[in-house]
């Protein structure tokens, strides 16, 4: 607990310095992370970060005591929680082998013909289905239109009302996340 000092540095975060923000997070993080860990959330310090940013956000709106302080950012805690539940739970996670996903890693950083035929190879073993369900429903549809169908980024963003500026960007971030995804499943197999 802050204490006696809490309405100044209440103030100071609303001014946007840095000295309040510290003493919130520093006083506010701890019990937050170990909130989270205790509820079985996947990636506890995540959460934290979402829950200050929604406490940065309405921090103006926000009247009361510490005690009050506190509740209010649990309660913005508890909502972030069960949206990730919630996100986690349409978004399933399967683990896939480091072995079945290390070709694909390779793949994604060499040659088109080369990931075409990572990417046959998946698709028969289902495999390219869980990783599709990691990125979001646009990427993983631009993804599907890109390589599946084997249209370029014109013919692409034709088809889904997008730009071809936007079909590339899309297909940039999924491709990235699926390399994010594949170089934490298999760490060694950037080296």
């Amino acid at each position: 607990m802050i204490g006696d000092t809490f309405s100044v540095v209440l103030e100071s975060a609303r001014q946007a310095e840095h000295g309040g923000w510290d003493v919130l997070y520093r006083d506010l993080a701890p019990p937050l992370a170990g909130y989270f860990r205790s509820r079985g959330a996947v990636d506890a310090d995540d959460l934290v970060g979402e829950t200050f940013l929604h406490v940065a956000r309405n921090l103006a709106r926000f009247a009361g005591d510490e005690g009050q302080f506190r509740a209010w950012v649990f309660t913005i805690a508890h909502r972030r929680l069960v949206d990730a539940v919630r996100r986690d739970i349409r978004r399933p996670v399967t683990v896939v082998t480091p072995e079945v996903l290390a070709p694909l890693l390779d793949a994604l950083q060499q040659s088109d013909d080369q990931l075409d035929a990572v990417v046959e190879r998946l698709d028969r073993t289902g495999t390219l289905i869980t990783l599709l369900s990691a990125l979001t429903p646009e990427q993983a549809e631009v993804l599907v239109l890109r390589f599946g169908a084997d249209l370029d980024a014109t013919a692409v963003g034709v088809l889904t009302g997008r730009s071809t500026n936007a079909v590339a960007a899309l297909t940039a971030r999924a491709l990235a996340r699926l390399r994010e995804i594949l170089s934490a499943a298999d760490p060694a197999s950037l080296t």
